[in-house]
């Protein structure tokens, strides 16, 4: 398979060939790894950001038209730093609102105690997750492993461990108080 061409393999995925799509990966993550590094000088997001782009190639396999494969992942990988980006001043934007409403849990004895309630309610809603979501929430908030590397782990689809986080996430947001939500935004 090593003398097969994009096309080819493209086509050999679209049949469900694993092997096709690995090979796939093998010739492209670390060209993309190396262009996507120059852009984006953090080593996790940038793996995460390679790993979606194939993930995604292999879920939408039998739909997906593609002409140019190598134009194709870098557009995919160039999308998805433009997304990451914007997530990322989101939550900037966030923290700078919080800090600007001074809060600090060394400010004051009130802000101490409000810092360890939502300590403590996360430590409660966490502890109430069903087994799988604990462990989910370990792997995923704790260890810092993407969702790539979980659903091989734990052997799920990459769609059930993204649900789960996302399930995770609100669960702990329903849990804390609307005014305490800024604060668990910073210490996430």
């Amino acid at each position: 398979m090593d003398e097969i061409s994009d096309n080819e393999l493209l086509a050999a995925i679209k049949d469900d060939n694993k092997q096709a799509f690995r090979k796939l990966y093998e010739r492209y993550w670390k060209l993309l790894l190396n262009h996507t590094f120059k852009r984006l000088p953090d080593m996790q997001m940038v793996e995460d950001i390679i790993q979606d782009v194939f993930i995604d190639i292999w879920e939408r396999r039998h739909d997906i038209e593609i002409e140019n494969l190598k134009a194709y992942l870098f557009g995919a990988v160039r999308f998805s730093i433009n997304n990451k980006m914007k997530k990322e001043d989101v939550r900037n934007r966030y923290v700078e609102i919080a800090s600007s409403l001074e809060i600090n849990k060394n400010e004051s004895a009130d802000k101490d105690i409000l810092y360890r309630e939502v300590l403590e309610k996360m430590h409660t809603t966490i502890n109430n997750l069903p087994l799988k979501q604990k462990i989910i929430f370990q792997k995923y908030f704790i260890e810092r492993k993407n969702v790539f590397l979980i659903s091989l782990d734990l052997n799920l689809s990459h769609k059930t461990v993204q649900n789960q986080i996302s399930i995770i996430k609100s669960t702990i947001k329903n849990n804390i108080q609307t005014r305490d939500y800024l604060f668990y935004i910073i210490i996430k």
